[in-house]
C-alpha cells in the first residue's frame, strides 16, 4: 500500500509539468525555452525574430539545447530567425530527445553552424525513432549553411519526421539533403523543394545519407557537386534502408540516378496517378493540371479532398443507372415515349411563352441603339403570345421605338 501511495504521489507531482503550457508571444520568450528544456510550450501568435541578427554580438539566437519537452506552434509562424555559430550545432533547437515538436512554420530562417537544420540540428533516439516526433513543420525561404549533416529541416534525423516540407537553399561539405543530411530515423509524407550545393560528397534531394525509412516522399530539389554520391532523392543508402513510394523529378533536378526512389518526369510528377499509393483524402492535395502534390495542412481549408480512382462514388453510380433505366423505358415503351415527348413539348411551349413576355432593353430605354433587333419593316418581327392570359391572346408585330404594345385579348403589355 505504501508503495502504491508513493507512486501516486509521484504522478501527482508530475501533473504540473505534463499539463501546464507555457505560452510564447515573442522572440525573447522563445529564447527563454533554454531555461526549462523539459517544458511544454505553445505559440500564441506569429513570432517576429528579425532583430536576432543583432543578438549576442552578431551570433544571433542561441539554439535551445537538449530539448526533451513539447513545442506546439499551433499553426503559427516564426519569421526571420538568425543563427550564426559556425562551431556549434545550429537550428531553433540544437538537440532534441524524447521530444515532440509540431505545427510550426519557419519563414526566412538564416542558419550557419557546424551541423544544422532550420528547426533542429540533431534529433536523437535511443531505442526507437518514435521517441522524437517532428510533424506538421514547414520551412520556407530558408538559408542553411554548415559543414556536415546539413538539412532544410533537421541536420540528423534520428526521429520521425512526418507531414513536413522544406523550401530552402542549403550548402555543406558532406551529407547534405533537402529535408535532412542524415536519416537513420523515418521520413513520412514529406517533400523538399530546395537548391543544394555539396562541396565534398553525399547529397540528396531529400536525404544525403539514408539508413532508416523514407515513405511517401518526393523531391524537386536541384543539386550541384562533384561527388559520385549525389542522387535525385537519396545520395547514399545502406542496404537495410527502406525507401517506399518515393519519387524525384528527373528533369528539374537534372539527375537520372539516386540511391533509392523512382525518377519521374515533371509531367509525371504533376499526375495523381504517379502517387496512387498516397493518401489524397487526409494528407495530400494535388492540382492535377500543373502542380506537384502539396500537404493539406499547409493549404487553406477550402481545398476539397481528391477521390482516388479506385474509390467508388455510389451516389454517382446510382444516378447514372437511374438515368439509363429512364431512357430504356422511354425508348422501348410507345405509350411512355409519347407521354414524355408531349410533356417535353408542353414545357418548351410554356418556356417560349414566358420569354415572350419579357421586356427588351429598348422598352425601358427607347433611346438606346436597337438596330440589332428585328423591326416590322425588316419582315423579321413576329407576333408574340401573351403570358398574362395563358397564350389566348397575342401582340402585334414589334415596331422598334414605339414602346410596349397591348395584348389583343387581356390588354397586358410586354414583348418577347
Amino acid at each position: 500500500m505504501a508503495l502504491k501511495l508513493s507512486i501516486f504521489a509521484c504522478l501527482l507531482a508530475l501533473i504540473p509539468y505534463v499539463t501546464s503550457q507555457v505560452m510564447i508571444s515573442n522572440c525573447i520568450e522563445l529564447q527563454n525555452m533554454k531555461n526549462n528544456l523539459a517544458g511544454n510550450y505553445a505559440l500564441t501568435g506569429d513570432i517576429d525574430c528579425l532583430d536576432t541578427v543583432n543578438w549576442n554580438g552578431g551570433q544571433g539566437f542561441e539554439p535551445v539545447g537538449r530539448f526533451t519537452g513539447i513545442f506546439d506552434g499551433r499553426g503559427k509562424t516564426v519569421f526571420d530567425l538568425t543563427i550564426s555559430r559556425p562551431d556549434y550545432p545550429c537550428g531553433l533547437f540544437s538537440f532534441v530527445e524524447y521530444a515532440h515538436i509540431k505545427n510550426v512554420t519557419l519563414v526566412r530562417p538564416h542558419i550557419t553552424g557546424r551541423t544544422g537544420g532550420a528547426l533542429v540540428a540533431y534529433g536523437t533516439f535511443y531505442e526507437d525513432p518514435s521517441e522524437v516526433i517532428i510533424e506538421y513543420v514547414g520551412v520556407i525561404d530558408a538559408v542553411v549553411n554548415a559543414i556536415n549533416y546539413v538539412g532544410g529541416i533537421i541536420g540528423v534525423n534520428a526521429a520521425i519526421l512526418n507531414n513536413s516540407y522544406s523550401i530552402a537553399q542549403i550548402s555543406g561539405s558532406f551529407e547534405v539533403g533537402g529535408l535532412t543530411g542524415d536519416n537513420p530515423g523515418k521520413i513520412i509524407n514529406s517533400y523538399a523543394d530546395t537548391v543544394i550545393s555539396v562541396s565534398s560528397h553525399t547529397g540528396g534531394g531529400v536525404a544525403g545519407r539514408q539508413a532508416g525509412s523514407t515513405i511517401n516522399t518526393y523531391s524537386t530539389s536541384i543539386i550541384s557537386g562533384t561527388s559520385n554520391k549525389i542522387g535525385g532523392l537519396i545520395g547514399f543508402s545502406l542496404s537495410a534502408a527502406e525507401i517506399t513510394h518515393s519519387f524525384w523529378d528527373t528533369e528539374k533536378s537534372g539527375l537520372e540516378t539516386s540511391a533509392g526512389g523512382t525518377g519521374k518526369t515533371t509531367e509525371q510528377m504533376h499526375k495523381h496517378s504517379t502517387f496512387s499509393k498516397w493518401d489524397f483524402k487526409e494528407v495530400w492535395w494535388i492540382n492535377k493540371t500543373y502542380d506537384y502534390p502539396r500537404l493539406r495542412f499547409s493549404l487553406p481549408e477550402e481545398y476539397p479532398p481528391i477521390k482516388p480512382k479506385s474509390e467508388i462514388d455510389w451516389i454517382e453510380v446510382l444516378s447514372i443507372m437511374g438515368g439509363a433505366l429512364f431512357l430504356l423505358v422511354v425508348t422501348t415503351s410507345p405509350w411512355w415515349g409519347e407521354k414524355c415527348l408531349d410533356a417535353w413539348a408542353e414545357r418548351r411551349r410554356k418556356q417560349d411563352a414566358m420569354r415572350a413576355s419579357l421586356l427588351r432593353p429598348e422598352d425601358l430605354f427607347p433611346s438606346r441603339n436597337t438596330t440589332s433587333y428585328p423591326t416590322a419593316s425588316s419582315n423579321t418581327a413576329t407576333s408574340s403570345l401573351c403570358i398574362g392570359c395563358g397564350g389566348r391572346g397575342s401582340f402585334p408585330p414589334r415596331v422598334v421605338g414605339q414602346g410596349a404594345a397591348r395584348c389583343n385579348s387581356c390588354g397586358g403589355t410586354g414583348y418577347r
